[in-house]
């Protein structure tokens, strides 16, 4: 886009205020008030009493299109301009002109209202799918078919067909599955490639932790993004009638003894595998940060068959020892399972931990808050995430069971993370047979924008590990 957007609400002179429709011809006498000698002069292009919309290159042609629109009796015309406001007493209050919003506007995603395979998940689950179905020119566009020569190796360009509102808007239909357990799963699809990867988040993290723009990027794989809700977050089941004592289940785990949980990562695995079962999709390569890093190696212990290739991320094999977390972190978290007094509380205690276990050098605080905001508006449940931490104790080490892993794996771990600490992740590398550890200096317990080439990398060499070992 050529030129930058004028302020759409500059002061405007009474002489390009829009008088509205005219009920004439082009030689319609005008009133006496169009003819009074302390009007400013009319600007040098401004035509018909159309408003004088100063936006940038080419202002005589788009200037045409909104005189056209004034002369119609105030509609406004597909295309009228690319931006702009009618100009009509105080900007202010001044009727927004619809506008025909560029790529570099509306980003990467909302090119589709709804999602191709969102639309058969939610018509499976018994919402019908009752959709509008977008243009055929949009769905061209937002699924990205064909070849883009302009890629190294012909890659398909894949964009995403998620709906722009997003699952933070609950007016939308909402994909979910049901898992052996009866939990109601929410996921969403984004993208069409061939292949498939399954986003599995981490301890209290809802599918939306999963940036849009991270996710465009592993698309450019080649394939089809998943992520979706754990039970006790987001849009998935709540089991609120389970209240855990996390005090209690860690001094059980610290000693070796039992843990009461309402449920353990394998139940969560089995949630994980009824999502690629919604999608029919045999085998997925699995990606899961932190405890989505410990669902997805149950995963791939568990259903072997299930998974292409696995990428454990800032995770631990569960023994004890290993990958432990720093005290200060441990007690910032355990903070955070207790519900806050409100909602500025409770974003302010998320944007202190994500401080904390953030990583320091590129920390954003804005960025920060407003992804803890629309996590509290979305769905926030402080008990659940405190469930899913008694299933993490309740499930152990699995050490003996990683070395008997088949499938391809790459383990991604930052040097200064201070929740696991990165003895997990050499230690997960050390256990799977072939597996490879890929440091991320200087990276905490986040995933920072600053990091995204370096995971997607990660997750892109797992992919080709399982194209060799097909």
């Amino acid at each position: 886009m050529r030129g930058d957007p004028p302020d759409p609400l500059l002061e405007r002179s009474p002489a390009t205020r829009c008088p509205g429709p005219r009920t004439g011809g082009r030689g319609a006498e005008r009133s006496a008030d169009d003819h009074r000698s302390d009007r400013r002069p009319r600007p040098r292009g401004a035509r018909g009493g159309a408003p004088h919309l100063r936006c940038g290159p080419r202002t005589n042609r788009r200037h045409d299109r909104c005189s056209r629109r004034c002369r119609s009796g105030g509609r406004v015309r597909r295309g009228a301009a690319r931006w702009g406001v009618l100009a009509g007493g105080d900007p202010r209050s001044a009727p927004v002109a619809r506008v025909r919003l560029g790529r570099d506007v509306l980003g990467l995603f909302g090119r589709s209202s709804t999602p191709r395979r969102a639309l058969r998940a939610t018509a499976a689950a018994g919402d019908g799918g009752r959709h509008r179905r977008p243009r055929r020119s949009a769905r061209r566009r937002a699924c990205g078919r064909g070849r883009d020569r302009g890629r190294p190796g012909g890659v398909s360009r894949t964009r995403s067909v998620i709906d722009r509102r997003r699952s933070d808007d609950h007016t939308a239909p909402v994909p979910t599955t049901t898992s052996a357990a009866g939990i109601e799963v929410f996921f969403e699809s984004l993208g069409d490639g061939p292949e498939t990867i399954l986003l599995v988040c981490g301890l209290g993290a809802q599918a939306i932790g999963y940036d849009v723009e991270f996710c465009e990027q592993l698309g450019r794989l080649g394939a089809t993004v998943v992520r979706f809700d754990n039970r006790d977050t987001g849009l998935s089941t709540h089991l609120h009638d389970e209240t855990p004592d996390v005090l209690a289940a860690m001094a059980g785990a610290a000693g070796g003894g039992t843990v009461d949980a309402p449920y353990t990562l394998s139940d969560m695995a089995l949630d994980a595998v009824a999502v690629l079962d919604a999608l029919d999709v045999e085998r997925a390569h699995v990606v899961g940060a932190s405890m989505g890093g410990m669902i997805a190696q149950t995963v791939a212990i568990e259903h072997p068959n299930r998974v292409a290739s696995l990428t454990s991320i800032m995770s631990t094999t569960g023994e004890v020892g290993v990958g432990s977390p720093d005290p200060e972190v441990l007690t910032s978290l355990v903070g955070i399972l207790a519900p806050a007094e409100d909602r500025t509380a409770r974003i302010d205690g998320m944007v202190e931990l994500a401080r904390i276990i953030g990583t320091e050098w590129c920390f954003d605080e804005l960025r920060a808050r407003d992804r803890a905001a629309q996590a509290v508006d979305r769905a926030d449940d402080a008990l659940g995430v405190a469930r899913q931490l008694t299933a993490i104790l309740a499930s152990g080490s699995r050490a003996e069971a990683l070395v008997t892993l088949a499938a391809p794996t790459v383990v991604l771990h930052g040097d200064a993370d201070r929740l696991v600490d990165h003895s997990g992740g050499v230690r997960t590398a050390e256990l799977v047979p072939g597996a490879e550890l890929q440091t991320l200096e200087r990276m905490a317990h986040d995933l920072p924008p600053e990091y995204w080439p370096q995971v997607v990398e990660g997750v892109a060499e797992a992919v080709r590990r399982a194209d060799r070992a097909r």
